[in-house]
């Protein structure tokens, strides 16, 4: 394009000389021009760099830097064009690094959340003993009995001794999630942690419940959120 090769053509151009503005407010003495562009001269000085746009500049100086109000308003339109590009490539950048934080935010306050829930879990585990009865997706059928604990005599001798024995609850009908290698009819001591309730042989979306327990925090917080999403 003409600025183009004009702007290339006068790059070079050097030597001291003085410009004065058109609206003489402002003198440059001693001053360099270090390029010319379409729309201005930029003009290196004693004070540093400046751009003094042909507008305000004498015709004979336009005349001698063959200025072309045509294209000076390409060229001012084509930077503006890229000024309006780059802040909006700025703000996209900022508004993806926002969403970032804002995700990140998210995930710490859910992964915060998660772990209190898991704490509050782990606090109502227990030891049992689970019978399998039969074997479910993700778990087991079974009974189970919980281990208790209580202050007895124990004699050695001629003496009692306070001890603490270790008991059974009744049995009573359950469901654990987890168990992957349960075998039907075989007994598992096992650490549980409550896990809501667990529906089996629904029909019509109906059927009987029972206590679910899981084997770990984690896996009983799985299936409470399933359980609060339904």
């Amino acid at each position: 394009m003409k600025w183009i090769h004009l702007l290339v053509a006068t790059s070079c151009l050097a030597g001291a000389e003085e410009i004065t503005t058109i609206d003489g407010q402002r003198t440059f003495d001693d001053s360099t021009i270090s390029r010319t562009e379409p729309d201005g001269l930029v003009i290196t000085t004693g004070d540093g760099i400046v751009k003094v746009p042909f507008s305000n500049l004498s015709k004979d100086i336009q005349r001698r830097y063959h200025f072309d109000a045509a294209a000076a308003e390409q060229f001012k339109k084509r930077l503006t064009d890229q000024q309006r590009a780059v802040a909006a490539q700025a703000e996209k950048d900022r508004e993806d690094v926002r969403a970032t934080l804002a995700e990140q935010r998210k995930q710490g306050e859910e992964a915060l959340a998660v772990h209190q829930s898991v704490r509050e879990i782990s606090a109502g585990a227990f030891k049992a003993k689970f019978r399998v009865s039969q074997i479910k997706k993700g778990g087991a059928l079974g009974t189970m009995q919980r281990f208790f604990t209580y202050d007895t005599m124990e004699k050695h001798g001629m003496t009692s001794i306070p001890t603490v024995a270790t008991g059974l609850r009744p049995s009573v009908q359950v469901f654990v999630f987890g168990l992957p290698k349960a075998v039907d009819n075989e007994s598992y001591t096992l650490t549980l942690y409550p896990a809501g309730r667990y529906q089996y042989g629904a029909v019509a979306g109906a059927g009987p419940t029972v206590a679910a327990y899981a084997t770990s925090a984690e896996l009983a917080f799985k299936a409470l959120s399933l359980q609060q999403a339904e």
